[in-house]
């Protein structure tokens, strides 16, 4: 016997093995799935979040950008004069 088996029998708990039936795999298959499932949901939702922050970050540098444009060519213009 194991080890871990003899202590379980000396403090008088029976082990008692079980074996894999057609509806315990189907029930371990469909927990499986639905933590799978629950995951695959997440990530979407998280990589959704993730691309609308870069695209108002892509926005905000776009934005910056026109001003810098706008302040150069102000620049260019005073310094023509």
């Amino acid at each position: 016997m194991k080890p871990l088996l003899q202590n379980y029998l000396a403090l008088g708990v029976s082990v008692v093995k079980k074996k894999m039936t057609r509806k315990t795999n189907t029930v371990l298959i469909g927990l499986l799935g639905t933590i799978l499932m629950g995951l695959s949901t997440w990530v979407v939702i998280t990589l959704v979040e993730l691309q609308v922050l870069v695209m108002m970050i892509q926005q905000e540098l776009m934005d910056l950008d026109k001003v810098i444009g706008r302040i150069y060519s102000h620049m260019d213009r005073l310094s023509q004069r």
